[in-house]
Formats: structure tokens, sequence, C-alpha cells
């Protein structure tokens, strides 16, 4: 569970998820808050597609859970299971870690599936 402090640094007029924007190719004025709990989701749009950003702090997952993550989803996909897409950033990255003050944050990007969400 997130704490409180931390939910109000993420969601305080979305300024973390705009500085992560640069990363993806997006849609100005698309970017929307979709839920917040043990990490963000932010919703988003570029050329007719969806994607979400999802981002979280340090403590919450570690790099290597992430990745896992990613992996099993990659999995799903590849056995035809109607599933998010990964996207890589502009660096060429699936999972970006931006290092802050306070430690770590850890950010990816996926978009959905046609007709989904």
């Amino acid at each position: 569970m997130m704490n409180l402090r931390t939910m109000v640094v993420g969601l305080t007029d979305d300024h973390v998820a705009k500085a992560f924007m640069r990363l993806w190719e997006h849609e100005d004025g698309t970017l929307k808050v979709w839920r917040a709990s043990s990490n963000f989701v932010y919703r988003f749009e570029n050329k007719g597609k969806k994607f979400f950003l999802r981002f979280s702090f340090e403590g919450e997952q570690s790099q290597e859970q992430v990745e896992a993550e990613l992996d099993f989803i990659n999995y799903l996909a590849l056995s035809h299971y109607p599933t998010i897409v990964p996207i890589r950033s502009s660096e060429g990255k699936l999972v970006e870690r931006v290092t802050q003050v306070k430690g770590y944050i850890l950010v990816l990007c996926s978009v959905t599936r046609k007709g989904k969400v």
C-alpha cells in the first residue's frame, strides 16, 4: 500500500508524470490520471492509439520485479492472450530508472490492444 506522502507527490498537478512524457511520443493534452495505488497509472494517446504510463517510487517495486512482470506480459502476448504491449522509450528501454534526491522512480509504458480500454 502506498503511503499518503508518496501519493500526494505523485498526484500534485501531474508534474511527475508530465516530466516522463518526454520519453514517449504523445499528443499534448491527452495525459490523464487513470489510478494511483502502489504505483501511478496515467493514460495518454498518440496517433489514435491509447497508451498507459506507469511509474512507482523506490520501495514499492524493485526493477527486477517490474522486469519479471514484463516478461510475463510478453509470455501472455506470445500465447495470444489479450494483454497490453510494453513500448520502448525514446532511449530504447522497456523500464526507465529515474534517479532523484529521495531515491529512484521506475517508469514504463504500454499500448492497449485494438479495441481494449
